[in-house]
C-alpha cells in the first residue's frame, strides 16, 4: 500500500498510520475486526455469477475494492487528503480466478444443484451465492486454470457497477 502514496506520505509516515489504524480496528469496534480476521480464506465464489452481479445478489463488490483494502481506505480517507481507495482502483483492474482443488465438498455439490433448481426455475439468486475457503491456505499455483478478465462500467449515478466477462482470457502456464 505504501506505494500508492509515496508522493504523500514518507515511509514512517505510513508505519505510523498503519500502527494507529490496526490499533484503532479500523474504526470499528474490536470484536467486528477480530471475528472478520477470523474468517481465514481465501475466499471464492463458486458461481461467476456472484461476484459479476453484486448488488443483484446481496454481495460485497470484490471485483471493485476488497473489504481489507476498503477498511485501510476508509480509514486513511478520514485523515489524510489523498483517496486511497481511488488510486488503489485506478492501479488494479478485476480478474476472476479459475481454479480446481482436489476432493468434492457436499456442500458445494448441494450448491450445484440447488443453482439449477434456482435457474430452472427462473427464480432469482439473490441469496445464493455460497463460496469456497482455503482455511488458511494458499490456493497453489498449480491449480489455477485461467485469469479471466472483467470489464468494469458505470451508470450514469456512478455508484452501481456493472460487470461483465471481456473477451480475453489469460492462461497462466
Amino acid at each position: 500500500m505504501v506505494a500508492l502514496i509515496a508522493d504523500s506520505l514518507s515511509k514512517a509516515d505510513w508505519l505510523r498510520f498503519r500502527h494507529e489504524a490496526e490499533s484503532a480496528h479500523f474504526g470499528h469496534l474490536p470484536e467486528v475486526m477480530e471475528a472478520w480476521m477470523s474468517n481465514y480464506g481465501p475466499y471464492a465464489f463458486l458461481f461467476a455469477e456472484a461476484p459479476l452481479n453484486p448488488a443483484g445478489t446481496c454481495n460485497h463488490d470484490y471485483l471493485g475494492v476488497s473489504e481489507l483494502v476498503e477498511n485501510i481506505a476508509n480509514y486513511f480517507d478520514r485523515t489524510h487528503s489523498v483517496s486511497l481507495r481511488d488510486r488503489h482502483m485506478a492501479l488494479t483492474k478485476p480478474f476472476l480466478i479459475k481454479f480446481v482443488t482436489p476432493g468434492i465438498c457436499a456442500m458445494h455439490v448441494g450448491a450445484a444443484l440447488d443453482y439449477l433448481v434456482y435457474r430452472k426455475a427462473n427464480w432469482p439468486i439473490d441469496c445464493l451465492s455460497p463460496c469456497f475457503s482455503g482455511n488458511g491456505k494458499a490456493v497453489p499455483a498449480e491449480q489455477v486454470i485461467k485469469l479471466i478478465q472483467v470489464e468494469e462500467s458505470r451508470g450514469l449515478n456512478r455508484k452501481s457497477p456493472t460487470y461483465r466477462i471481456a473477451n480475453q482470457t489469460i492462461t497462466p502456464y
